[in-house]
């Protein structure tokens, strides 16, 4: 069931002054802004280049065929012909797309890494092949660290390779039809994206960042000869001081004495450089919008319950947990939450403080206080459920919570609504509504983190 999502949209622009070296974790809408530009953080991000190796220059099979024993979805949050944006970027010209659903089925989706047999080149972190697409396929699904063969031929070079599975998803798959934001060319039958990669059409497209090019922001400031006429420059949504600076005679230095600006990685749209307000002032003119309606902040319950949960900030770690051996986000890493599993949290900049190989539940429960039954609460670890000594407890299954997140959530007995083998990371961050630092919350998946 869908709800309406009221979600805070801040009319600013968030960037970095200086292009990347290493990653392109840009957050933008536009991969070729991307290399060009800034490291921008911004609420609507995309993830790191790390999951896009071999992606570039992809022949895709648009010809829609769907793989035998593949089951049409019974209540799909986007049936098919729903409106969608993709919120992901599994390939350049993704993230931000507006498309249609084609078609919505349940299964198991895999993320994989294989080798490409025309060129030897190694696809790391694919998504999503199902596991109707698995030669032979068991009747279990499989697990993270398996080899498999596939029958998958979404690209050249894909079909009959062996694959390392890398994460697991119970889940709907949707197969979408997409308009490119970097070409414009229509992609057909497009598979596979998952719920949590999608949001209804956004009308407002100002919900979305894009670094505007240098050659943009030229455009608008070529006039401005002098710091003292800069300073009646009215920043535009996409602005960089990086951009800014580029397009004019003067540093990011000189841009942020003459002008008093706090942090050249944050400037505001409709603001004058002059005029530029602080971090706590820009909060007192947030633009509420509900206009974006997604699947993942669906699953998170009620927001109004969690946005009063006292958190657990100690940092323990569970025992029999253990250290993820190649995470996407080292620890120190700086990360852009992409998920609000409660008020606050989506698009905040954090930090890693740990990350860990496991699988990761949501769970519906009664929390022992009498609070309010908290729906689709993510996330609970396998470690932290009494008897997790068995193997991965499945979707439907009652178990009894040890985790202490939240007051009333340690000993309640909790529904799994589903189940995801995957790292998780413990975080520290500032939330985006004020307040202070959140230390050490627990957990994301890597899903729900870009940079």
């Amino acid at each position: 069931m869908k709800k309406t999502i009221i979600s805070s949209l801040l009319s600013v622009a968030l960037l970095s002054s200086y292009p990347l070296v290493n990653k392109v974790g840009a957050n933008t809408l536009d991969d070729a802004d991307n290399a060009a530009q800034t490291g921008s953080k911004t609420v609507a991000s995309e993830t790191t280049d790390k999951s896009q190796t071999g992606h570039e220059g992809m022949e895709h099979d648009e010809s829609g065929e769907i793989p035998e024993g593949l089951a049409e979805a019974e209540n799909p949050t986007y049936p098919e012909g729903s409106e969608v944006t993709i919120q992901t970027d599994h390939m350049p010209g993704m993230m931000g797309a507006t498309g249609e659903v084609v078609g919505a089925f349940d299964s198991i989706a895999y993320e994989i890494t294989y080798n490409d047999t025309k060129t030897g080149e190694e696809v790391a972190n694919h998504k999503w092949v199902v596991h109707e697409e698995v030669e032979n396929a068991q009747d279990e699904p499989y697990q993270a660290g398996d080899e498999v063969v596939l029958e998958a031929s979404h690209m050249p070079g894909m079909q009959g390779v062996t694959a390392t599975i890398d994460s697991v998803e119970d889940t709907t798959v949707y197969m979408v039809t997409y308009t490119d934001t970097e070409t414009g060319d229509t992609v057909e039958n497009h598979k596979w994206l998952i719920e949590e990669e999608l949001g209804e059409e956004v009308q407002d497209s100002s919900q979305f960042w894009r670094a505007r090019t240098v050659e943009e922001v030229q455009a608008d400031v070529s006039q401005y000869d002098t710091l003292e006429e800069l300073q009646n420059y009215e920043v535009v949504w996409g602005d960089t001081l990086w951009a800014i600076s580029q397009s004019t005679n003067f540093s990011v230095d000189d841009l942020t004495e003459a002008f008093n600006i706090k942090n050249a990685d944050l400037i505001f749209a409709n603001y004058t450089l002059e005029n530029q307000p602080s971090l706590e002032d820009s909060y007192e003119n947030q633009i509420i919008s509900e206009s974006k309606k997604t699947r993942d902040m669906d699953n998170m319950g009620d927001m109004d319950n969690m946005g009063d949960m006292k958190h657990d900030e100690s940092g323990e770690i569970t025992e029999g947990l253990e250290e993820a051996e190649n995470p996407m986000y080292e620890v120190g890493e700086t990360v852009i939450l992409q998920r609000g599993h409660m008020p606050g949290m989506e698009g905040a900049e954090a930090t890693v403080s740990g990350v860990f190989a496991t699988t990761a539940y949501e769970v519906s429960f009664n929390p022992t206080n009498g609070g309010e039954r908290e729906e689709n609460h993510r996330w609970v670890i396998h470690e932290e459920i009494s008897e997790s000594t068995k193997g991965a407890f499945e979707p439907g299954e009652e178990v009894i919570l040890e985790a202490n997140h939240m007051e009333g959530m340690e000993g309640a007995t909790a529904i799994i609504d589903d189940a995801v083998t995957t790292n998780v990371y413990m975080v520290d961050y500032q939330p985006t509504d004020g307040g202070a630092v959140v230390r050490n919350h627990k957990w994301f998946v890597e899903e729900e983190l870009a940079q």
